[in-house]
Parts: C-alpha cells; sequence; structure tokens
C-alpha cells in the first residue's frame, strides 16, 4: 500500500525554541526548537510512502521534529523527526528534548562535547 501526505493537511501545532544565551567557542549562539504537526495520512497509487512508516495505515499522525540551532539554523546531522499517534506523546517529546539539551548545555563537561564543531 502506498501512502502520501498532501500538502494542505500539514499542520503547525506548538513550537517552542529555548534559547539561554549560551555561545559555542566560536561566539556563534546555540539554541535549541521543537515543532509539532497534526498530519493527514492517505492512500494514494503515486504515493512515496511506505506502511512502514505508518503501519496503521491512513489516518491521522502527529510529527515532533527537534533540531540543533546555531545562530537560529539548524547544523550538523541534528534534526530529527518522528511519527507518533497523539499529540500528547508529541509534545512530550518535544519538552523532553528541550530539557534534556538544556541541561547538557549548561553543563559544563559536557557542553564542549556536545558542541564543539
Amino acid at each position: 500500500m502506498k501512502l502520501s501526505i498532501p500538502e494542505e493537511s500539514q499542520k503547525l501545532l506548538k513550537q517552542e525554541i529555548a534559547d539561554l544565551g549560551i555561545k559555542d567557542n566560536k561566539g556563534r549562539k546555540i539554541s535549541l526548537k521543537y515543532f509539532v504537526n497534526q498530519i493527514q495520512v492517505v492512500e494514494d497509487e503515486t504515493g512515496s510512502w511506505s506502511s512502514r512508516t505508518f503501519p496503521k495505515g491512513p489516518g491521522t499522525y502527529y510529527t515532533v521534529t527537534t533540531v540543533k540551532l546555531r545562530d537560529g539554523k539548524p547544523f550538523g546531522a541534528t534534526f530529527n523527526t518522528k511519527y507518533v499517534d497523539s499529540q500528547e506523546e508529541a509534545l512530550r517529546i518535544g519538552q523532553d528534548y528541550i530539557k534534556k539539551g538544556m541541561k547538557k548545555l549548561t553543563s559544563p563537561s559536557t557542553f564542549k562535547e556536545y558542541y564543539s564543531l
């Protein structure tokens, strides 16, 4: 079964950027961002998605995308999207990402390892 996500079915539900004013060793501002979208997955013969990504088939799903920002722009291999069944789960994942990332940013022992680019 082939699936697709029509562009008009995507809806931004929440976006959060956490910024503590922290800079890396080159003076670039480091922050974290996540956003949650609601998407509608439909069956489509020409679709590019498989049922492996959406095992429950067509329906409503939520995406949570997390990304590290350097001077307000994504950097490195830090862009990550997960597909989940509920808005609550997507929000929890995003908030956990911010909480854990801020802990790493404010810990001197891990900051250098976490953001040395």
